[in-house]
Parts: C-alpha cells; sequence; structure tokens
C-alpha cells in the first residue's frame, strides 16, 4: 500500500477522476461516483462576453534600468475594496467638524482643540491609511521580465503537429470560449494569530480589507444619523414613529442627567471607538503572523504553502494563543493610557 504524506497546514489534494473522487497516490473504486459527473466537459453553447477584464496590466521600465516590470491587478478586488475605503471616506469627511457638539461639557474635555467627532475622522482616516497601504502590499503583483523573455519563449515553445480533421470543429467551439487564467497567487495572504491556510476557503482574497473596514463603517454611519438628528431644530425623536413602546426615561437623579438622543449619540461614538480597536487588533494579529513564519522559514525549508510556525501540538498553540491575546490586551491599554496623557482624543470615548 502506498503511503502517502498528509501535513496539518494544507489538506490533501483531490482529484475529480472519471471514475469519481480520488486523493493524491490513492485510487478509488468505479461504482462510488457515476462517471457521467466528471466524463464529458460541458460546452456554452453560446460566446461568453466579458464587460471588463479580470486583470489590469502594466510594463515599464526603471530609469537607468534594462530589467522590465510587470503590474497585475485584479480589477475585481480593485473595485471591491475601493468601494469600502471610498465609503469609509465618505463618513470620514462627514464627521469633520460638520454636526455641533450635543453632550454636556463634562461628558468630554472642553480643553481638547478638537471635537470628538474630529478625533473619530482622524480614527477613521489612520485605518484608511492602513488599509491602502495593506491593498498594496498584498494586492498588487510585481513581476520581473528579463529583456530576451520574448525570444526565449518562442525557442522554448516546441512545434506543434496539426491537429487530426475529426477534432478541429470541437477545438473551434472550446476556442470561443477561451477559460480564463487564474488569480496569481501572493504569499503576503492574512491569517489570524496560530491559524494556517486550511482554516480558509480557497479564495483569491483573504478578506482582511472587508474584516478591517466594514464594522467601522457601519458604526461610523450609525453615529452620522444619530449627531444629524441631534443638530435638527428641533432634535428629532430618535424613536421610529411606528414604534408603540414608551419614551426613554431620563434619570434626574443622576449627576449629569442625558435625553435619550444624547446617551445615543454618546453610545454610537462609544461603537465607532469600539470598532476601529478591534480592526487594530486585526491588523496585529497580521502583522504578528508574516513576522513569526519569516523568522520561522529562516530555520526550517517547508514546501510552498505550508506554514511553519504553527505548532502541531494543540496544547501549544492553545498556549500560544491565550499569551498573545493577554499581551495584545495589555497593549491596547497601555496605548489608549498614553493616548489620554498626551491629550489625543484617539479612543477615548470607550
Amino acid at each position: 500500500m502506498h503511503r502517502r504524506t498528509f501535513t496539518r497546514s494544507r489538506s490533501p489534494a483531490i482529484n475529480a477522476g472519471q471514475n469519481g473522487f480520488t486523493f493524491a497516490g490513492q485510487t478509488t473504486s468505479p461504482g462510488n461516483i457515476p462517471s457521467s459527473l466528471f466524463g464529458r466537459q460541458k460546452i456554452a453553447p453560446f460566446e461568453i462576453r466579458h464587460l471588463m477584464p479580470s486583470f489590469i496590466h502594466a510594463t515599464f521600465r526603471p530609469p537607468f534600468s534594462s530589467v522590465h516590470w510587470r503590474l497585475t491587478l485584479d480589477l475585481r478586488q480593485t473595485l471591491e475594496n475601493s468601494l469600502l475605503i471610498c465609503s469609509l471616506g465618505y463618513c470620514a469627511t462627514k464627521m469633520r467638524g460638520s454636526i455641533l457638539e450635543r453632550l454636556p461639557p463634562n461628558l468630554w474635555n472642553a480643553r481638547d482643540k478638537l471635537s470628538p467627532e474630529m478625533w473619530i475622522s482622524i480614527e477613521l482616516a489612520l485605518l484608511i491609511t492602513a488599509s491602502i497601504i495593506y491593498f498594496c502590499v498584498t494586492r498588487i503583483y510585481w513581476t520581473k521580465i528579463s529583456p530576451d523573455y520574448d525570444t526565449t519563449t518562442r525557442q522554448a515553445t516546441p512545434q506543434e503537429r496539426p491537429a487530426s480533421p475529426s477534432l478541429i470543429a470541437r477545438d473551434n467551439r472550446r476556442a470561443s470560449n477561451p477559460v480564463p487564467s487564474p488569480a496569481p497567487r501572493n504569499s503576503n495572504f492574512g491569517f489570524v494569530w496560530m491559524t494556517v491556510p486550511k482554516n480558509y476557503r480557497d479564495s483569491a482574497d483573504d478578506g482582511m480589507l472587508f474584516g478591517l473596514l466594514t464594522g467601522p463603517l457601519m458604526s461610523a454611519a450609525l453615529l452620522y444619523l444619530s449627531e444629524k438628528a441631534a443638530a435638527a431644530s428641533p432634535p428629532l425623536d430618535p424613536l421610529p414613529q411606528s414604534w408603540i413602546i414608551e419614551q426613554p426615561i431620563v434619570l434626574d437623579g443622576s449627576a449629569h442627567p442625558l435625553t435619550a438622543l444624547q446617551a445615543l449619540v454618546l453610545s454610537r461614538r462609544n461603537l465607532v471607538d469600539m470598532a476601529t480597536v478591534c480592526s487594530t487588533i486585526l491588523i496585529v494579529h497580521v502583522i504578528a503572523s508574516w513576522m513569526t513564519e519569516r523568522r520561522h522559514r529562516r530555520k526550517l525549508k517547508v514546501p510552498e504553502g505550508e506554514v511553519s510556525s504553527v505548532p502541531r501540538k494543540e496544547s501549544r498553540r492553545t498556549y500560544l494563543s491565550v499569551l498573545f491575546t493577554i499581551s495584545v490586551s495589555l497593549w491596547v491599554l497601555c496605548v489608549r493610557i498614553a493616548l489620554s496623557e498626551m491629550r489625543l482624543g484617539i479612543w477615548q470615548s470607550t
């Protein structure tokens, strides 16, 4: 019996044979899967047309250099990420001093030169900057092209014999609907601490930017709506008219009583700060995973797609995860205290 190798960070390769599924190095009996599933490839009876190309390519040569570089960019990922970044930038612009302060002065530091909305706008701007840097590092593919690339390709390609007459019609049908080339792979994918590639779906997009920007975008939009309602004259009712419920009670016994709308604005400020804190922690996870994996690869040589920094033992992995979680929590707490001592309004609403 042939013994196949199995790694903890990559699932075994599954081949769809004519008679059924087979793992790498193994065969299965013909009766497991009907052969009609993979026996014949279906061809679309019509020509597939795309409105835009899948990838954008640009070739240029740096000054005083004979080497050409080819830049490849996934158009779909670029449009999706640009939509998220521009939406968050629009929210940050709306927060920039356009809404008057509606809370009592004792609920925010009146000695600050900037309002809480301005500090929230700065938080969102810093997050947008980090997202753009991450996009440029992981979504732009650079390929080095030598000057004799074209001539070498022509010489290395062997001359094929003419096709059989019976296959000409089939080849013409297949040529009408070419299959697009797969997306180029980039090794700088973002991983949460102590996770391996088999914990994620196989995709050209790791979903990092969606996770970084979705939470702050939704919380900032809710904050803008509540502040817009507070800035109206008279202030709008925070409860929808279709809700048949009692109005929120104002606690007169507290030192600084808040109305329902003021409490809503304050809670949504806390929500924006919490969302940006979570996004920052996610960035720390990715950077720590990159640095740890790069340090381990200097000592060990692993196959492509494998992760050498994650231990095999579950107890060891759990210990490192708990230790990393406690360290990151203490680091975030120290950063928040330092920002408060420096009289910076970042993360001061939580």
